[in-house]
């Protein structure tokens, strides 16, 4: 077409000038360059461009994406006929492929005679690649000018379309590699040859890291050394991949005893936080004393995993020195030396109160036998009962009712000795008229009294 002879001197030089100005993105930096911010803007879509996992992190070395340029806001006005920009990019992470003419300046509307593009990928200095880039609408060839025209481009449209190839992707636990798909040394011409001013828009990528698809994900399984029977059990579960929690996509467990099923504990499986589980359950009071073995089976999408622990189950703690802590709703808090502490449903084990000792109580259960302080149990004095010359004290508790020797409680209580022996030498005299009677309750009622204003806090 430029050996066209039909072109005039004048127009000829225009048309190079034109020319000359877009192609020498080819040969020599752009010497003018213009920054000013309007509402034209040359600029990469999509902004960001990220190789994402999905459930199971694929390989994306040798895919292919593609980017586009795009000019947005453009006017009739503005007489837009040319563009150009350089694109850089990381050319360790990626290839350029092809880059295609855009649709935007081969609208049938103001592309009269023919549109013109040129593009370069070459590496600058520091190493980046770039992608080098022309692309002008053809002025009448007979004329050299634009004269003809009564619309050029306006809206908003692409220029050109650029196809990566990914030729990199770290591999985890490496971290994600990204780079900066770079708008610069930016132009845009109207008819005459004069710059447009406008604003530019770079866009980002990044790949994230290959997993390995693995055929496991790791299980682990925390529970204690020893239980007792109604005692509620906590057992943690903790699944992860490659070092990450991770929740599952289906998790199953299950008790065993002597080689067969015990109980699937599927169903108590609670979520706690990101690849952590918990089940809580009550070991039952038939319990038969041994090892017990809980198995867990965990999937990840594809990959499996699965874990064992064993713990005991105890028939007593006898020899444990086993204190009562605190009690709610039937539920025992109870400290074990050397074991911390543990939760049991009293009513599993049958418990029942048989003794005060002073400030303690004696439980007794199938466990064996528990301590607990009288104020944890709401010890109450209703009644004090005179038998055989001894003075009983009538107890309620919220483990029941039981009737001692008054004695037993009050021994550790300072100030009620000598209000105890003055109930023995009434009780002892043999008298069984209504004002002894009467005497003997007055001096009970200055007991209790006592007993309560001494009892510790």
């Amino acid at each position: 077409m430029f050996e066209n002879k039909s072109l005039g001197e004048k127009s000829l030089k225009k048309m190079l000038l034109l020319l000359v100005s877009l192609l020498v993105i080819a040969n020599v930096p752009i010497l003018t360059k213009v920054y000013a911010q309007t509402t034209t803007i040359i600029k990469v879509e999509p902004e960001i461009n990220i190789r994402s996992p999905y459930a199971v992190w694929p390989n994306y070395v040798n895919k292919t994406f593609k980017i586009n340029v795009t000019l947005n806001d453009v006017t009739s006005e503005q007489e837009l006929v040319a563009a150009q920009f350089y694109l850089t990019y990381n050319k360790t992470l990626l290839e350029v492929v092809s880059v295609t003419e855009g649709p935007f300046f081969q609208d049938p509307r103001w592309n009269l005679a023919g549109t013109f593009f040129i593009s370069f990928v070459e590496v600058l200095p520091d190493g980046s690649g770039v992608v080098k880039y022309m692309d002008m609408i053809y002025p009448n060839l007979t004329t050299g000018n634009y004269d003809d025209w009564t619309i050029f481009p306006n809206g908003n449209g692409t220029i050109a379309t650029i196809t990566f190839k990914s030729i990199y992707q770290p591999i985890a636990p490496q971290s994600s590699e990204s780079c900066d798909l770079g708008i610069t040394e930016t132009m845009l011409l109207d008819s005459g040859a004069n710059e447009i001013s406008h604003d530019f828009q770079s866009g980002t990528y990044e790949v994230i890291p290959l997993q390995i698809p693995r055929t496991a994900i790791d299980v682990s399984i925390d529970v204690g050394k020893i239980y007792f029977k109604g005692e509620i059990a906590e057992f943690y579960i903790l699944t992860s991949d490659y070092g990450k929690a991770v929740d599952t996509t289906e998790i199953k467990a299950y008790l065993y005893y002597d080689g067969t099923l015990f109980a699937s504990l599927t169903d108590a499986i609670e979520h706690v936080t990101t690849g952590l589980y918990m089940i809580s359950y009550s070991i039952p009071s038939d319990a038969e004393p041994g090892t017990y073995t809980l198995l867990v089976e965990a999937e990840f999408f594809e990959a499996k995993g699965t874990n064992i622990n064993s713990f005991l189950i105890s028939s007593t703690f006898e020899q444990l020195e086993a204190f009562v802590a605190e009690i709610n709703d039937d539920i025992a808090t109870i400290i074990l030396p050397d074991l911390n502490q543990i939760k049991l449903n009293l009513t599993a084990i049958d418990a029942k109160l048989i003794d005060l000792q002073g400030t303690t109580a004696v439980i007794n259960s199938t466990l064996g036998k528990l301590k607990v302080n009288i104020e944890t149990i709401n010890a109450t004095i209703t009644n004090l009962i005179i038998s055989n010359g001894e003075i009983l004290a009538d107890i309620d508790t919220s483990l029941g009712h039981i009737v001692t020797e008054l004695q037993n409680v009050s021994t550790t209580l300072a100030g009620v000795d000598d209000n105890i022996a003055s109930l023995h030498s009434f009780a002892t005299i043999g008298l069984s008229v209504a004002s002894i009677f009467s005497a003997i309750a007055a001096v009970a009622a200055v007991a209790v009294l006592i007993l309560l204003r001494k009892s510790p806090k």
